[in-house]
């Protein structure tokens, strides 16, 4: 194994230092050694982390067991304490989770202060089936199915070809003990019933399952780039930048399964991973955007909304839009800037429909805001009214742009919908002064 492991080793940058992450148990302090063993060979940045969860008795035995273990072998130890069953209830989890999180975030902060790279963890052959299995369990998809990988990015996982045994024998080897974690023996965990129950029938089945679920995890992988490269190059097509999709009616005249394979990678794309999204979400959504235009959906910080020129997907940023004076300024409202000024005479650029002059006298009583029920403009040319609504349904105003359109308004009256439309009312005022209003889209929005 340890010949096996340095061989692997040789091909990552070590140099950038490796954070072990430790807990005392066989794994972990397989790691470690195997690392230690390899720095004599050539020297990097090493440390190891262990998170005291608050949970078992024999905890404060494993840190001194630790700290005696990196001492021996000369390397830094950081150390800290969390109350996980605190932090369950404030996070709304199980302790299984809590303490999966507060491991996370503690392995990110000894990262961020040792300044080093790479995070080593003891997972290892039976690790990665109780995750597979894991996942089939709640229903995953083909992504679920591919499982970890030695190497991901900053995440080195050196004992993953390995099951428990060759661990514990090479341990035996060289002469090193470890801790016995007590709570890996409870079957109130659910990786720990899938270990200690479920794999024990499989094996009954197949003795080899360990090498089936590999098995089924590479087939998985393959499928997986099939379809992410089916979908990066229909989103290569359709988007260009990375706040917002939108894809063309013909897109509903794609096969269902190749929608859901699109909308999930759009989706993840913008949300920048994959965790919560369900099959069910993803037909949700189907089902929406087969719906007639103006529908909408929120989900995981997303917006969804079939509109007029096609499937709008973005990310949910809302907009904390208040009232805005007419006086001298430039300000900001929304992704529109506005620019106030006085003016004593109507200039030719009165046509623009990006310029408003405004009687001084009206001044006190109008304001520029966001729609609001109610709302209404005697469009330019018209004699009828028309509702703000129907007027920005009729101009093809993206919908989920609607509420933060800015409106020249005095009460429910609509003197204009910036850009877009002016009022009837507004066209031969004459007044001694103006307020010249003029407003500048960041980009155009009418999609």
């Amino acid at each position: 194994m340890e010949k096996h492991i340095h061989r692997w080793l040789e091909d990552i940058p070590v140099e950038k230092g490796i954070v072990v992450a430790l807990s005392g148990g066989p794994d972990s302090v397989a790691v470690l050694c195997l690392l230690a063993s390899y720095r004599k060979k050539q020297s990097f940045p090493l440390v190891a982390a262990i998170l005291h969860h608050g949970l078992r008795e024999n905890a404060d035995k494993d840190v001194e067991f630790c700290r005696a273990l990196t001492q021996r072998l000369e390397v830094p130890l950081y150390e800290k304490w969390e109350d996980v069953p605190t932090r369950a209830r404030e996070w709304g989890m199980s302790f299984e989770m809590a303490g999966r999180k507060a491991r996370h975030l503690f392995f990110q902060d000894v990262l961020t202060e040792t300044n080093l790279h790479f995070l080593a963890t003891g997972h290892h052959r039976q690790d990665q089936a109780e995750t597979i299995l894991l996942r089939i369990l709640r229903g995953t998809g083909v992504d679920g199915l591919v499982g970890m990988e030695q190497k991901d990015g900053s995440i080195l996982r050196p004992l993953l070809p390995y099951t428990k045994k060759e661990i514990i024998e090479y341990l035996e080897n060289v002469g090193q003990t470890y801790c016995f974690d007590e709570t890996n023996q409870e079957t109130d965990y659910g990786r720990n019933r899938v270990r200690l129950e479920l794999l024990p029938v499989l094996e009954q089945f197949n003795p080899n399952i360990l090498g089936a679920l590999e098995t089924l995890s590479a087939n998985a992988k393959d499928a997986s780039v099939l379809l992410w490269d089916d979908a990066r190059s229909y989103l290569e097509e359709y988007s260009d930048n990375s706040s917002e999709i939108l894809l063309p009616h013909t897109f509903l005249e794609e096969s269902p399964a190749f929608r859901r394979n699109i909308l999930r990678a759009c989706m993840v794309k913008l949300k920048g991973d994959a965790e919560g999204l369900s099959r069910k979400q993803i037909e949700e959504v189907d089902r929406l955007i087969h719906q007639g235009s103006g529908r909408e959906k929120k989900l995981h910080d997303l917006y969804i909304a079939k509109t007029q020129k096609g499937i709008l997907l973005k990310i949910d940023t809302p907009f904390l839009l208040g009232s805005l004076p007419i006086q001298p300024t430039n300000a900001t409202f929304g992704r529109w800037t506005i620019r106030i000024e006085k003016a004593q005479n109507v200039s030719e650029d009165r046509n623009d429909p990006y310029v408003f002059y405004l009687p001084e006298e009206w001044a006190e009583e109008t304001i520029i805001r966001a729609r609001r029920q109610g709302d209404w403009i005697q469009p330019f040319g018209m004699n009828g009214t028309k509702s703000i609504a129907h007027l920005m349904k009729d101009e093809k105003i993206r919908v989920d742009l609607r509420d933060q359109w800015p409106l020249l308004a005095m009460n429910d009256e609509v003197f204009w919908v910036m850009g877009i439309k002016k009022s009837e009312r507004t066209r031969d005022l004459d007044s001694k002064s103006y307020f010249r209003i003029e407003m500048k889209e960041d980009t155009d929005a009418r999609v």
